[in-house]
């Protein structure tokens, strides 16, 4: 009996240890001639731990394509919000406002005009937990005083709640998180109701640039609970993080996720680009970055890894986007499916030349 709870203590600690390790990388392997892969080796990368529910870089699509019907690299089929059918949605072909090639989705408000135009899925998951990342360049003439603008907007399964979207609230400037619930006033209890960026993320300096966004959200448990979690980064500085937050206030999930979404005030000159839509039920990564301290990271392109190529010790994926380094060295991290991040590996060529003809 002794024998038997000690060794049953003996496999909790292991478990607790394990879930404690911080990820490290010690070699990282480029593509060699015969191969395409990237090889990540270390230890205490665990297990990828979710799924991939959005992966795509639109480069496989039709120039022109309206959005809705077309499938993604992974993940789910793309639809539009009230099922909008027109032009204002398309696969978009201009390297200028393309992130891994030459295209990206435009999502264009001033097309059969209309405040709420968005894309994405619906009836999916339910999902308590998703890692959202994109990369954005936004236009129009927004006012601040009579402007209301949000990126985009989860949905739930009870009534259309929980809910939660980044937005700039009407007659404000600066980029906050929103769950739809709050009455936005300000209390001792709380002071930060719309969750209302650190960094001066506003209007200003962050339209008519092409730019990553990422999201962690986590819904609080139970419903009843101020345990929530909103995270958000700005190319790669994080700017919001509550762990206290009561996203939702019913007993339900997400299951929408609509992104472009509300331009209010100002949809007749509205316009965004999208590109690099990567949504996940883990924070489970690979990152390549220009620096060798992440949290100093100005530059990050996400690593598409298909969930079969992650072991806790070894990672395979192909390189994208290293052109964006050819100015700067490149790092390649590992975050693990709890959000933790490993040492860097610098990469001494991440960028070769490309054949001479």
């Amino acid at each position: 009996m002794k024998l038997t709870t000690l060794l049953g203590s003996t496999i909790a600690l292991a478990v607790s240890l394990h879930t404690l390790a911080t990820p490290r990388v010690e070699i990282v392997s480029l593509p060699t001639e015969g191969t395409t892969e990237v090889e990540v080796s270390g230890s205490g990368f665990g297990l990828f731990n979710g799924d991939i529910v959005s992966w795509d870089d639109f480069e496989s699509h039709p120039s022109g394509n309206r959005i809705a019907g077309l499938k993604p690299v992974s993940g789910n089929t793309w639809s539009t919000l009230y099922n909008y059918a027109g032009n204002g949605i398309h696969i978009d072909q201009d390297a200028s406002k393309s992130v891994s090639g030459k295209q990206s989705v435009n999502v264009d408000w001033t097309v059969d005009p209309e405040s709420i135009r968005a894309f994405g899925w619906a009836g999916k998951g339910p999902y308590d937990q998703l890692y959202i990342s994109y990369w954005r360049l936004m236009t129009g003439n927004f006012v601040a005083a009579t402007s209301n603008h949000k990126q985009f907007y989860l949905y739930g399964n009870k009534a259309g709640f929980p809910q939660a979207m980044p937005l700039i609230p009407g007659g404000q400037k600066n980029w906050g998180f929103y769950n739809n619930v709050s009455t936005g006033l300000i209390t001792a209890e709380n002071p930060n109701p719309n969750n209302i960026n650190n960094l001066g993320w506003n209007w200003d300096n962050t339209s008519n640039r092409m730019q990553r966004w990422e999201f962690f959200i986590k819904l609080n448990v139970p419903y009843t609970e101020k345990n929530g979690i909103i995270r958000a980064w700005l190319d790669g500085k994080q700017g919001i993080n509550n762990t206290n937050y009561q996203v939702r206030h019913v007993d339900g999930e997400f299951i929408d996720f609509r992104l472009g979404h509300m331009a209010q005030g100002f949809f007749t000159t509205a316009k965004a680009w999208f590109d690099d839509i990567y949504i996940a039920t883990t924070q489970a990564r690979v990152e390549l970055c220009n620096a060798d301290n992440y949290d100093s990271c100005t530059i990050k392109h996400i690593q598409y890894v298909e969930p079969t190529k992650w072991s806790d010790n070894t990672i395979k994926f192909k390189l994208r986007n290293a052109e964006a380094f050819k100015e700067a060295k490149a790092y390649i991290y590992v975050i693990d499916a709890d959000g933790q991040v490993s040492n860097p590996i610098p990469l001494a060529n991440p960028a070769p030349p490309k054949p001479i003809n």
